[in-house]
């Protein structure tokens, strides 16, 4: 997520790219992590107004005990508990932004290459944050970088997924929401 940020002179407004900005994880690792605080967004969020949120919610079926063991950990949670999570996430988002607030949330679908099955996961982040009281502003792509992966792995990932017939994709989908007025929430 960090590397979308850092690069959010190709995507965000000027007068929004001079920003306080503030991490915080559940789990916080890799190169960043003395940057960013420990922190459950199910207990809502740290602090008072945020003008903008930037989210890359780890999402159910992949990395299901990467980060933590913790039952609140949404890479723990069936599609079900993280949508139901989400749900309070954006709710939580809402009532934490000023009037306009934006949030932006990275999110990839989800493609099963055994079975085919898809979760189209940016499609569910969308309904959740419209029926929290966001308007999606904008939409944008960005690439998880997995096939820059070459190696043993990728080759099989690859070959799984040509004999599954099923189109694999590196991509994510960047939502930028932004906060609807009461009138038309």
């Amino acid at each position: 997520m960090l590397h979308v940020w850092q690069q959010r002179n190709t995507w965000l407004e000027d007068r929004l790219s001079n920003l306080t900005v503030s991490g915080s994880d559940l789990n916080p690792r890799g190169p960043y992590d003395q940057q960013i605080r420990r922190h459950d967004l199910l207990e809502g969020l740290p602090g008072d107004l945020y003008d903008y949120i930037i989210m890359d919610p780890p999402y159910p079926g992949l990395a299901n005990g990467q980060y933590s063991v913790s039952p609140n950990d949404l890479a723990n949670m069936n599609q079900h508990n993280w949508s139901q999570a989400m749900r309070s996430i954006a709710l939580d988002f809402y009532t934490q932004q000023p009037s306009s607030g934006r949030c932006t949330v990275i999110i990839p679908n989800n493609r099963n290459l055994v079975t085919g099955h898809r979760d189209l996961f940016p499609d569910v982040v969308r309904s959740i944050f419209r029926d929290a009281g966001y308007q999606l502003y904008d939409t944008t792509y960005a690439s998880r970088r997995t096939q820059q992966k070459q190696g043993r792995r990728m080759a099989i990932l690859n070959n799984q997924a040509r004999r599954a017939r099923v189109p694999m994709t590196e991509i994510s989908e960047v939502l930028t929401f932004i906060k609807a007025s009461p009138e038309l929430a």
